[in-house]
């Protein structure tokens, strides 16, 4: 019997569902199965737990850990898979991601069928020579997507046409898994009556949560039960607990999360999720938000879009950390404001970024690129 469903193969940096793959990851689950036959390239190495719900939804998942464009090993590996799923559509996550799909973009060993490549994720190469690099391979793709204009802007710069672009939502991760109330008490210890703010553990060029802490410092004098949580903790989190006590001194009130239980408990409880990384950092407030929780960070393009000023969170210019710490002694003093903001925040995020919305975005693209084969059609 002849499978009328579109193929469409992922490349993702990783599996984690909230790592840097995790939009291409929330794609590949919820693409209608009657439509589309999906299978997932994981590139990096994998802990085989985080392929646990790809694999029980039906897709076909091979995890290839290349380290570098040369690693000729893994790249065969990867081509005979590819030739294996004949995949109508490529969708290639990151930078690296895109560079290596040019093996398969031109690869002769398909029969009947050129994918077409779709690439996300791959707009902000740091250093000259990685910027014209970037531009080149994202030249080659039939279609490059941001999610805020000013994405959009940024892949104009690096030579990417106009007409290659399509704007998709973006949408507020969900983390999948068990409840750990036990584990989430281990990590979270917070004395009756604390207040608790939020900001994302993964730095960017040095900035994103330090500027956080920086601020919190400033708020700890006038808010003696108000505490700081780090979600997900990264490579960089003894450098952010050194600058953290070299300020705090014997005064210590900051919480690093890494389990998935203790992240939930903290959003839940926060008055405010902190957004400080200087590009990018839509998955943050996004998360805020979807939780009902006031957004304030800097006003960079990208959040601007995201985060409506005065009506879903509050923003200051980059690199002000004074006006940021007034912005979150606002919330912290008036309660019922910082809920209308939450709540205002939490409409926004299920009307215009939902993560229905965006699946089915991505379902239209890969429909128009590679429409379906009838099933009377020959192969």
């Amino acid at each position: 019997m002849i499978d009328a469903r579109q193929s469409v193969l992922f490349l993702l940096p990783d599996l984690e569902a909230d790592g840097p793959g995790a939009t291409g990851r929330v794609v590949a689950l919820g693409l209608p199965p009657d439509r589309f036959r999906i299978a997932v390239v994981e590139l990096g190495h994998s802990n085989g737990r985080a392929a646990g719900a790809l694999v029980g939804a039906g897709i076909a998942v091979e995890s290839i850990p290349i380290r570098h464009m040369l690693d000729l090993g893994r790249v065969r590996r990867l081509r005979r898979f590819a030739r294996e799923c004949q995949p109508k559509v490529v969708h290639a996550s990151g930078g690296f991601a895109a560079g290596i799909s040019r093996y398969l973009m031109s690869n002769a060993g398909y029969i009947g069928n050129v994918p077409r490549l779709v690439v996300s994720g791959s707009s902000t190469p740091e250093g000259v020579i990685r910027a014209w690099i970037s531009g080149r391979r994202l030249q080659t793709a039939d279609r490059v997507i941001p999610f805020t204009r000013a994405e959009g802007d940024r892949y104009r710069r690096l030579g990417v046409p106009a007409e290659q672009l399509t704007l998709i939502a973006p949408a507020a991760p969900h983390e999948e898994g068990e409840e750990d109330a036990q584990a989430a008490r281990e990590e979270l210890h917070l004395p009756p009556g604390a207040q608790l703010i939020v900001s994302d553990g993964r730095p960017e060029r040095g900035y994103g949560p330090r500027d956080a802490i920086i601020v919190f410092d400033m708020l700890r004098y006038e808010f003696k039960k108000l505490h700081l949580a780090i979600l997900r903790p990264g490579a960089g989190a003894a450098a952010l607990e050194r600058l953290a006590r070299s300020l705090a001194f014997d005064d210590y009130r900051l919480h690093f999360l890494s389990c998935m239980a203790a992240r939930r408990t903290a959003i839940q409880r926060a008055e405010a999720m902190v957004a400080t990384r200087p590009h990018g950092g839509l998955s943050d407030a996004l998360e805020g938000m979807a939780g009902g929780k006031p957004v304030v960070g800097w006003r960079t393009a990208d959040i601007a879009e995201i985060v409506e000023d005065r009506a879903t969170g509050l923003l200051g210019s980059p690199g002000d950390h004074a006006a940021l710490a007034v912005a979150l002694r606002s919330l912290l003093v008036n309660p019922t404001y910082a809920r209308r903001l939450g709540e205002a925040g939490r409409a926004r995020a299920q009307e215009r970024f939902s993560q229905s919305r965006m699946i089915e975005q991505f379902a239209r693209l890969y429909s128009e690129l590679a429409p379906h084969r009838r099933a009377e059609e020959p192969v």
